[in-house]
Order: C-alpha cells, then sequence, then structure tokens
C-alpha cells in the first residue's frame, strides 16, 4: 500500500513539475510556447469595417507568431508605436520563458505598454533582451521618425527566419479605424539578414542620411532608408516611376494594352509633388492611374497636380477614403496602407505585375530624414491579391475627388502653408501613423 501511495504521489510531482518551467530569465510558471502554429510567407489585409477578428487580423497573426516563438529564439520589432496591449502581454509571457525580445520603439510618445516592457526588458543592448528608443529617426539628426514596421523571429513554430514588413504598428486603432496590411517572408535568409543588419544599424542610433541600401532575393527587393539626396533622381519611388512604359503591353497584363497605375497612400505632401507630377504625365502618356487617400492627410499641392485637366487620356482617378459615413460629424474609417501597384510594361518587360509595400508614405521625412523599410514583391498572384484588395476601398470605402481643396479647408485639415501654399516641412506627428 505505501508503495502504490509512493509511485501516485510520484505522478503527481511528475505532472506538476511538467506543468511548471522555470525560463532563463528566471520566471516560475512561464507559458510555453503555442504548438500547431507557424508563420508562412503572403500578405494578409484587416478590414476596420469587418468583424473583430476581421479587424484585428494582422495583430492577431502577430500575436501567434509570438505565441509560437520557442524559448531560447529571437524576437525583434521595429516600430513607430506601440499601444495594444494583447501584443505587450503576448511579448512579456515570450520574454518570461526564456525568448529574447529585442525592441526598437520610436520616442513620439509613451504608451503604458511601452513602460510596461521597458520596465521589464531594461534599456541596455548589452543584454539579450531589451527597449530602446531613438529620440528622433534612429538615423537623423533632424525631426524625424523611426517608423518602419518590422517584426521579425529566428523561429516561431516550425518557421526559421521569419521578416514580417507591415503598414500597421501594434495599436488597436489600427485595425479598427485603419486599412493595413502585412507582407511576411519566411526562411528566405537574404532577406532575413538585410532585415537584421537594418535592425542593428538603427539600434546604433547614429546620424547616418546616406543610409540607404537595398537586397534582392527571388522575387524580392527590400529598400531600407533614409536615403540622402535633394533632387528626382535619389527619390526611389520617382526612379520606379520613370521605368514605367504605358503602351505595349502583353496580352494578360495591364488593361487594354495600357500598363494600369494603382497607389492607396495614407500620407502624402507637396515635397514629395514631383510624385504626382510624375503620374499625371503617365496618365498623359496612356496608363491608366487611380489612386485612393486619406484627404485629410494629403496636401492640397498634390491634390492639384494629380488633378490637372488637359491630358490626352483624361484625369486620374483620385479617390478619398477618410469619410464620415454615419453623419456623426466624426470621421470613421481611413487609408493607412501605402502601396503601389504596376501591372504592365516595366523596363525591359512588358509583363511585369509588380507591388511596392511597407512603411513608407509620401513624405519628404519618408525619404530623407525617417527610418523606413519598403519591400517590392514581384509576383501575378501577390499582385492580384492587392488589386483586389484596392477595389474592395476605391469600390465600397471612398468617393471620387474631383476639385482640389480649398486653400482655407487645406489649411484647417493640415496645418499651415506658406504664402506660395507650401509647407516648409512635412513633420506631422500622428500617434497611429
Amino acid at each position: 500500500m505505501r508503495k502504490l501511495c509512493s509511485a501516485a504521489l510520484a505522478l503527481v510531482l511528475g505532472v506538476l513539475a511538467a506543468t511548471v518551467s522555470t525560463s532563463p530569465s528566471g520566471t516560475a510558471g512561464a507559458a510555453e510556447p503555442v504548438v500547431g502554429f507557424s508563420p508562412t510567407s503572403g500578405v494578409l489585409f484587416n478590414n476596420p469595417d469587418g468583424t473583430f477578428a476581421q479587424q484585428m487580423l494582422l495583430l492577431d497573426e502577430l500575436g501567434r507568431s509570438i505565441d509560437a516563438a520557442p524559448p531560447g529564439s529571437v524576437i525583434r520589432i521595429a516600430t513607430y508605436s506601440l499601444s495594444y496591449q494583447p501584443t505587450a502581454d503576448k511579448l512579456l509571457a515570450a520574454f518570461a520563458r526564456g525568448v529574447q525580445v529585442r525592441l526598437i520603439i520610436d520616442s513620439h510618445a509613451e504608451t503604458d505598454q511601452i513602460a510596461q516592457l521597458r520596465k521589464k526588458l531594461g534599456t541596455s543592448s548589452s543584454r539579450t533582451s531589451y527597449l530602446r528608443t531613438c529620440r528622433y529617426g534612429c538615423m537623423s539628426a533632424k525631426p524625424s521618425f523611426l517608423h518602419t514596421k518590422l517584426y521579425m523571429f529566428s523561429t516561431s513554430g516550425k518557421a526559421k527566419k521569419v521578416t514580417m514588413i507591415s503598414s500597421a504598428n501594434p495599436a488597436g486603432g489600427g485595425g479598427t479605424e485603419a486599412w493595413n496590411n502585412t507582407y511576411t517572408i519566411v526562411g528566405d535568409l537574404a532577406i532575413y539578414n538585410a532585415n537584421l543588419s537594418n535592425f542593428n544599424d538603427m539600434l546604433k542610433d547614429v546620424t547616418n542620411p546616406n543610409y540607404y541600401r537595398t537586397a534582392s532575393s527571388g522575387p524580392y527587393k527590400v529598400y531600407f532608408f533614409p536615403r540622402g539626396g535633394v533632387d528626382r533622381k535619389s527619390d526611389t519611388y520617382n526612379n520606379v516611376l520613370n521605368e514605367v512604359r504605358c503602351t505595349g503591353v502583353a496580352p494578360g497584363y495591364g488593361e487594354n494594352g495600357r500598363t494600369v497605375i494603382k497607389i492607396a497612400m495614407y500620407r502624402w505632401t507637396s515635397l514629395r509633388k514631383n510624385l504626382a507630377q510624375r503620374l499625371w504625365q503617365l496618365q498623359d502618356q496612356g496608363c491608366n492611374v487611380q489612386i485612393i487617400y486619406s484627404a485629410d492627410t494629403v496636401e492640397q499641392p498634390v491634390v492639384a497636380e494629380l488633378l490637372r485637366s488637359g491630358g490626352r487620356n483624361g484625369r486620374i482617378g483620385v479617390y478619398n477614403g477618410r469619410l464620415d459615413r454615419d453623419g456623426d460629424g466624426v470621421l470613421d474609417l481611413y487609408i493607412h496602407s501605402k502601396y503601389m501597384l504596376v501591372n504592365g510594361a516595366y523596363g525591359t518587360r512588358n509583363n511585369v505585375k509588380a507591388v511596392y509595400t511597407g512603411s513608407p508614405n509620401f513624405t519628404s521625412n519618408s525619404l530623407r530624414e525617417s527610418n523606413e523599410t519598403a519591400l517590392r514583391i514581384g509576383n501575378d498572384q501577390v499582385y492580384d491579391q492587392f488589386f483586389a484588395n484596392f477595389k474592395l476601398i476605391r469600390g465600397s470605402y471612398t468617393v471620387p475627388v474631383t476639385k482640389v481643396p480649398s486653400p482655407a479647408v487645406a489649411q484647417r485639415q493640415q496645418g499651415v502653408y506658406d504664402a506660395e501654399g507650401e509647407r516648409t516641412d512635412d513633420y506631422w506627428v500622428s500617434p497611429e501613423e
């Protein structure tokens, strides 16, 4: 009888030992990583007008990836804002079970979640886990942002070398109020290492306005900013648009033999008016150009360029997605994605479908001072997914823009202009940018 009792006691103690773990960080009872989930390569879009699950799809995917990170693995996040409590809780749980959690956050706003993480992780980058902040962009001494939205996992579930490049911060409003997207790349060592180098370079917090670099692998190309320069030749997106040809498109691409350009953009300032001018030229040359934006974050001179008349191919299709749809006096959903789609003739090819996505807005600050990450994806299926997202937003959540707002309206929307109707800078602080 005594032997049976001893055996039963040993079994109970064994079960307890299996369910209570002590992580390398010294926390008893840390949760084990979630099994059965692994992130996969591809794009996800939230729907701020959908169910709560559809609204929070991107942050839930991030959360599941954090939960699936095993002890000893490394999570790296560089982002503009962090105010979503479930993300903070999952990062703290990962740290407790022995995951190395390394965060770089922009310093524009302190949140309870950032304070919680800083207290637990510490601030010294000599440790295996930390939370660091950059006063401006990590490579700029001028007003700017650490604006990238980069999420990296050395291991998550069965996936290795996971890179997520997003337009969404870990902030709840980015799911419930704004259209966003995240693109995940699994197992591509070249892309992972390029983003790892960028993360480590941001961590140094050393001024380097000429930092710009790129890396390519298969269908992917990543671009890291800031990029030095003062003219259009050093504007990455201007150079992309200069490679576009409007005619001679292969069957199955473009539309009626013409190249198609679709843009969804959150913020667009007059210091990048050159992009609007180039898009008007392309429309005039026969391209089919359509743009959706949030009108309260696009400056008047940009709209004036986009709506110029007199072209041989009609006006650019411009659509405002920042509306008061229920008439309560409060603007509802808005475009927070920053992507450009090209379908047709590009460079020496006439059968290109390419997506440019990531964190950069069409502002001088995004180009010249802030830390940003852009991703080019050359894949027909991925293009079609982005195009479907564009059509959904344009078709059901926008109204056509047919006239340029008056200077008085523009000033109320966006700030103070100089005597010629242009701002002298585009350093705007927005808690959910």
